[in-house]
C-alpha cells in the first residue's frame, strides 16, 4: 500500500527498468517505452501522457478501498454466522450453505470497483485510450 514514505517512479524507458523495479510503486509508460520498463514496473499505463498518472493513483486507491471494504463485510457476516452457530441457533448445514451467500455478498461487493462512477466519472478504459 502507497504511504507518505513511499516512492514512485514513473518511467519509459529501458534505463528506467531497474528504478522501476526497485521503487515502492513502479509506473511504466507504454505506448512508446521498451519491454524492459513494462515489464519491471507494477503499474502499466498504455499511453505516453503524465496527465493521467494522477488519475490513474486514484483509481488505484479506490479498488483498493472497495477491496478492503469486502474483505471486512465478508468476515464481519461470517464471524457473525459463527457466533449464531457456536451459541445453537443456527445448524451446522445451514451455516455452511449461508457462507456460500457470504462469499458471494463479498465478491458482489467486490465488483464494485468495476463501476464506472467510482472515481468522479473515470474508468479504468479511459487510461488506455486517452489522448496524448
Amino acid at each position: 500500500m502507497v504511504t507518505s514514505n513511499s516512492l514512485m517512479m514513473v518511467g519509459y524507458g529501458v534505463n528506467d527498468a531497474p528504478v522501476l523495479a526497485v521503487s515502492d510503486v513502479g509506473m511504466a509508460m507504454d505506448a512508446k517505452g521498451s519491454t524492459a520498463a513494462s515489464e519491471s514496473a507494477d503499474i502499466v499505463i498504455m499511453v505516453d501522457n503524465l496527465g493521467v498518472v494522477p488519475r490513474a493513483l486514484e483509481i488505484g486507491q479506490t479498488t483498493i478501498g472497495i477491496a478492503l471494504q469486502s474483505i471486512w463485510l465478508g468476515t464481519i457476516i461470517s464471524v457473525g454466522l459463527m457466533a449464531l452457530s457456536v451459541l445453537g441457533f443456527l445448524p451446522a448445514i445451514l451455516g455452511a450453505l449461508l457462507q456460500e451467500v457470504v462469499d458471494l455478498v463479498a465478491i458482489l461487493g467486490a465488483l464494485r470497483a468495476l463501476g464506472e462512477k467510482r472515481t468522479r466519472g473515470v474508468r479504468a478504459s479511459e487510461l488506455v485510450s486517452a489522448e496524448n
